[in-house]
């Protein structure tokens, strides 16, 4: 995982064995050190569980302030993202069908829309096919 996230930040880069183990390291030792501030936080406001709002404050106290604003932006991002699968597992569950009939109507649908892409190619092969004839017709005419 660690080679496919440098590919993405630096694509095109190549990189070392003991340079990815080097960032691997100093990775889980980044999540460990702000999980543990972030712990320490918790505890000083007599939480027992860890919020988004602790690891915030633990990124301030450890001087990653830079980071905060970019972190708020993709935990707003987050919870939008979970509000619309809940938006979208209620409408599943209003629909009133089974995960089944679901999967039978998906089915169907694909299967009309196959028929329908396979009428549609029919179509055109024939069209090519006619205007073939047509021009082979127009070639093979006796000139007057």
């Amino acid at each position: 995982t660690i080679q496919k996230f440098i590919k993405e930040v630096v694509p095109g880069v190549r990189v070392s064995n003991d340079a990815k183990d080097l960032i691997s390291n100093i990775c889980n030792e980044f999540v460990h050190v702000v999980s543990s501030e972030s712990n320490s936080i918790c505890s000083q406001k007599n939480k027992k569980t860890i919020f988004p709002e602790h690891v915030i404050d633990a990124l301030k106290n450890l001087g990653f302030e830079s980071y905060v604003g970019e972190l708020k932006k993709v935990l707003g991002d987050l919870k939008t993202e979970k509000e619309e699968r809940k938006k979208c597992s209620k409408k599943l569950e209003k629909s009133g069908f089974s995960l089944t009939e679901l999967e039978q109507q998906q089915k169907e649908l694909f299967e009309k829309a196959r028929e329908q892409q396979a009428r549609e190619e029919l179509r055109e092969w024939n069209q090519l096919i006619e205007e073939e004839n047509a021009k082979y017709a127009q070639s093979s005419k006796p000139m007057s």
